[in-house]
Protein backbone atom coordinates (compact mmCIF):
# COMPACT_ATOMS: atom_id res chain seq x y z
CA UNK A 1 0.00 0.00 0.00
CA UNK A 2 2.75 2.46 0.92
CA UNK A 3 4.49 1.69 -2.37
CA UNK A 4 1.39 2.59 -4.37
CA UNK A 5 0.99 5.84 -2.39
CA UNK A 6 4.69 6.58 -2.89
CA UNK A 7 4.41 6.04 -6.65
CA UNK A 8 1.32 8.25 -6.78
CA UNK A 9 3.11 11.02 -4.86
CA UNK A 10 6.14 10.77 -7.13
CA UNK A 11 4.09 10.69 -10.33
CA UNK A 12 2.19 13.85 -9.37
CA UNK A 13 5.32 15.65 -8.19
CA UNK A 14 7.27 17.98 -10.49
CA UNK A 15 10.51 16.74 -8.88
CA UNK A 16 12.60 14.73 -11.35
CA UNK A 17 14.42 11.91 -9.56
CA UNK A 18 16.51 11.15 -12.65
CA UNK A 19 18.49 14.36 -11.98
CA UNK A 20 19.99 12.76 -8.88
CA UNK A 21 23.38 11.06 -9.11
CA UNK A 22 22.78 7.83 -7.16
CA UNK A 23 20.19 5.55 -5.60
CA UNK A 24 20.78 6.95 -2.10
CA UNK A 25 19.94 10.51 -3.05
CA UNK A 26 16.98 9.27 -5.13
CA UNK A 27 15.69 7.33 -2.09
CA UNK A 28 16.16 10.39 0.13
CA UNK A 29 14.29 12.66 -2.27
CA UNK A 30 11.63 10.00 -2.77
CA UNK A 31 11.09 10.02 1.00
CA UNK A 32 10.91 13.83 0.94
CA UNK A 33 8.27 13.65 -1.79
CA UNK A 34 6.29 11.18 0.32
CA UNK A 35 6.53 13.43 3.41
CA UNK A 36 5.49 16.40 1.30
CA UNK A 37 2.47 14.48 -0.01
CA UNK A 38 1.49 13.50 3.55
CA UNK A 39 1.68 17.09 4.80
CA UNK A 40 -0.17 18.37 1.73
CA UNK A 41 -2.96 15.82 2.20
CA UNK A 42 -3.33 16.71 5.87
CA UNK A 43 -3.35 20.45 5.12
CA UNK A 44 -5.97 19.99 2.38
CA UNK A 45 -8.16 17.96 4.73
CA UNK A 46 -7.92 20.60 7.47
CA UNK A 47 -8.52 23.37 4.94
CA UNK A 48 -11.71 21.70 3.66
CA UNK A 49 -12.98 21.07 7.19
CA UNK A 50 -12.41 24.61 8.42
CA UNK A 51 -13.62 26.14 5.16
CA UNK A 52 -17.04 24.60 5.85
CA UNK A 53 -17.32 25.38 9.57
CA UNK A 54 -15.78 28.86 9.68
CA UNK A 55 -18.34 30.73 7.58
CA UNK A 56 -21.21 28.72 9.06
CA UNK A 57 -20.31 29.64 12.64
CA UNK A 58 -19.47 33.25 11.73
CA UNK A 59 -22.99 33.70 10.35
CA UNK A 60 -24.91 31.30 12.60
CA UNK A 61 -23.84 32.70 15.98
CA UNK A 62 -24.88 36.37 15.51
CA UNK A 63 -28.07 35.48 13.59
CA UNK A 64 -29.02 32.87 16.18
CA UNK A 65 -28.21 35.31 18.97
CA UNK A 66 -30.45 37.98 17.44
CA UNK A 67 -33.23 35.44 16.96
CA UNK A 68 -32.89 34.25 20.55
CA UNK A 69 -33.00 37.83 21.80
CA UNK A 70 -36.21 38.39 19.88
CA UNK A 71 -37.75 35.18 21.23
CA UNK A 72 -37.09 36.30 24.81
CA UNK A 73 -39.35 39.34 24.33
CA UNK A 74 -42.34 37.16 25.08
CA UNK A 75 -42.86 35.40 21.77
CA UNK A 76 -42.01 32.13 23.51
CA UNK A 77 -43.18 31.80 27.09
CA UNK A 78 -41.56 28.46 27.89
CA UNK A 79 -38.48 28.97 30.05
CA UNK A 80 -37.32 25.42 29.33
CA UNK A 81 -37.45 26.00 25.58
CA UNK A 82 -35.61 29.33 25.90
CA UNK A 83 -33.00 27.70 28.15
CA UNK A 84 -32.34 24.98 25.59
CA UNK A 85 -32.03 27.56 22.80
CA UNK A 86 -29.62 29.57 24.95
CA UNK A 87 -27.58 26.43 25.64
CA UNK A 88 -27.24 25.81 21.89
CA UNK A 89 -25.95 29.35 21.43
CA UNK A 90 -23.49 28.95 24.29
CA UNK A 91 -22.14 25.68 22.91
CA UNK A 92 -21.80 27.12 19.39
CA UNK A 93 -19.94 30.13 20.79
CA UNK A 94 -17.59 27.92 22.82
CA UNK A 95 -16.87 25.69 19.80
CA UNK A 96 -16.18 28.74 17.63
CA UNK A 97 -13.93 30.45 20.17
CA UNK A 98 -12.05 27.25 21.00
CA UNK A 99 -11.55 25.78 17.53
CA UNK A 100 -11.31 29.15 15.73
CA UNK A 101 -12.18 27.64 12.34
CA UNK A 102 -11.74 30.94 10.47
CA UNK A 103 -8.16 31.30 11.76
CA UNK A 104 -7.42 27.61 11.12
CA UNK A 105 -8.69 27.96 7.54
CA UNK A 106 -6.31 30.86 6.87
CA UNK A 107 -3.44 28.99 8.55
CA UNK A 108 -4.05 25.83 6.53
CA UNK A 109 -4.29 27.86 3.31
CA UNK A 110 -0.93 29.48 4.12
CA UNK A 111 0.58 26.05 4.84
CA UNK A 112 -0.65 24.81 1.46
CA UNK A 113 1.05 27.79 -0.18
CA UNK A 114 4.31 27.06 1.71
CA UNK A 115 4.15 23.40 0.69
CA UNK A 116 3.62 24.27 -2.96
CA UNK A 117 6.47 26.81 -2.84
CA UNK A 118 8.69 24.18 -1.19
CA UNK A 119 7.88 21.67 -3.94
CA UNK A 120 8.49 24.13 -6.76
CA UNK A 121 11.77 25.33 -5.23
CA UNK A 122 12.87 21.72 -4.81
CA UNK A 123 12.12 20.87 -8.44
CA UNK A 124 13.77 24.02 -9.85
CA UNK A 125 16.83 23.84 -7.63
CA UNK A 126 17.40 20.16 -8.41
CA UNK A 127 17.30 21.01 -12.09
CA UNK A 128 19.89 23.75 -11.50
CA UNK A 129 22.21 21.74 -9.26
CA UNK A 130 21.77 18.35 -10.90
CA UNK A 131 24.63 15.97 -10.15
CA UNK A 132 27.36 18.50 -10.95
CA UNK A 133 28.26 19.33 -7.34
CA UNK A 134 27.61 16.46 -4.89
CA UNK A 135 28.49 18.54 -1.81
CA UNK A 136 26.14 21.36 -2.83
CA UNK A 137 23.43 18.80 -3.59
CA UNK A 138 23.82 17.19 -0.16
CA UNK A 139 23.62 20.55 1.61
CA UNK A 140 20.60 21.50 -0.44
CA UNK A 141 18.78 18.24 0.34
CA UNK A 142 19.50 18.63 4.06
CA UNK A 143 18.12 22.17 4.04
CA UNK A 144 14.99 21.09 2.17
CA UNK A 145 14.44 18.28 4.68
CA UNK A 146 14.73 20.76 7.55
CA UNK A 147 12.34 23.17 5.82
CA UNK A 148 9.79 20.40 5.39
CA UNK A 149 10.16 19.45 9.06
CA UNK A 150 9.57 23.08 10.06
CA UNK A 151 6.40 23.20 7.95
CA UNK A 152 5.22 19.95 9.57
CA UNK A 153 5.97 21.33 13.03
CA UNK A 154 4.02 24.50 12.31
CA UNK A 155 1.07 22.36 11.22
CA UNK A 156 1.25 20.35 14.44
CA UNK A 157 1.25 23.51 16.55
CA UNK A 158 -1.92 24.81 14.90
CA UNK A 159 -3.83 21.54 14.69
CA UNK A 160 -5.30 21.50 18.20
CA UNK A 161 -6.96 24.38 20.02
CA UNK A 162 -4.62 26.53 22.09
CA UNK A 163 -5.21 26.38 25.84
CA UNK A 164 -5.98 29.81 27.25
CA UNK A 165 -3.51 30.72 29.99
Amino acid sequence: MATAENETAQSSSPIDLSLLPNQYSRKFVSDLIERHAYHTGLAKDLNRRYKKWGPFLLIFIPVYSATLSYLTTGVIASRLYLSLLALILTIATIVNSTLKPDEKFVTSANVLIKLKDWEEDMALSLAEIGSSDPKKLTEFLRSKSLQLSEIGSSMARTYLPVKNT
